[in-house]
């Protein structure tokens, strides 16, 4: 028999599948990914989602208990949940959000603006939470370069000159100041810019091949029109713009994270005790709304 592969792998989905779940079996993770990509489920989404219904039946607020480290159980319900069949498929349909304000468990629901937030700890990485907190397209781990890449001694020291080049120069990875404000806008702003032009993220500056000189030529090439570093960004704050003016019309939520990433700290490991301060974090989002020109 021939053998069966279905979609690829993102880091995010196994994140989000693997350890999120306490699964820590690599092919039922993969089976699981396929499984998804089959029945049209989002990896993160639904990880999140299971997460969420998992730590409701530890604490008692959810009487049929998928379990961490089950994954028998969790493919069962990957096909209820996509079918919406039995009590909890259905109840985990519509995401942990929905699913919470059933359960009176909002404050176990990890989202934003409806959304699962990804397996990315922003409690690390400041400027990462309040991308996922702002980003107009909801909480993605992929909206803007991760502050680890900018940490003085521990960055990618080549990408440091390109990163100047649009403002977003080195800081310790846990400063959560109005500058980390600005810096994570003006890197939401470039990759905007990538997304604006169909330029793949994970090729560009400032931490990959394709620097902002090969993105400006790239654009003048396809478009017969010279583009420079500004009209890139230029672009790229049109699409934030427009994207943000829809997300307020259609009520997509306040620019704010699940209070546990402020009031829960890291309990081990290298960043043991990090968490997001609410008025460093609360300064730190004006500045950002400040820098895009944005109302809060």
């Amino acid at each position: 028999m021939p053998e069966r592969r279905t979609g690829g792998l993102g880091q995010e989905a196994f994140a989000s599948l693997g350890w999120n779940l306490g699964i820590d079996d690599i092919g039922a993770v993969l089976a699981l990914n396929a499984l998804c990509n089959d029945l049209g489920l989002d990896q993160v989404s639904f990880g999140g989602t299971v997460a969420f219904a998992m730590e409701c039946a530890d604490r008692g607020l959810l009487a049929e208990r998928p379990s961490f480290g089950d994954a028998a159980a969790v493919t069962a319900l990957a096909r209820d949940v996509a079918t919406r069949s039995g009590a909890l498929g259905d109840l985990l349909a519509e995401g942990s959000a929905r699913a919470a304000s059933k359960l009176d468990a909002e404050p176990y629901a990890m989202t934003v603006k409806g959304a699962e937030v990804p397996c990315f700890d922003p409690r690390v990485q400041p400027g990462l939470g309040l991308g996922y907190a702002a980003a107009p397209g909801g909480p993605r781990y992929d909206a803007l370069e991760h502050d680890l890449d900018f940490e003085p001694g521990g960055a990618l020291a080549y990408c440091l000159p390109e990163a100047a080049r649009i403002g977003a120069e080195p800081a310790p990875v846990g400063l959560l100041d109005a500058e980390r404000g600005r810096r994570t806008a003006r890197l939401l702003r470039l990759w905007s810019a990538l997304d604006a032009w169909n330029i793949c993220l994970f090729a560009s500056s400032p931490t990959r091949p394709l620097t902002l000189d090969h993105l400006t030529a790239l654009v003048t090439a396809v478009s017969g029109a010279g583009c420079t570093l500004d009209d890139l960004l230029t672009a790229g704050a049109a699409r934030l713009d427009l994207m943000r003016a829809y997300a307020l019309r259609e009520g997509g939520g306040p620019d704010a994270l699940p209070a546990r990433l402020h009031d829960e700290p890291i309990m081990a490991g290298p960043y043991a005790g990090a968490r997001l301060a609410r008025e460093d974090f609360a300064r730190a989002l004006d500045a950002f709304h400040a820098e895009l020109g944005w109302n809060a």
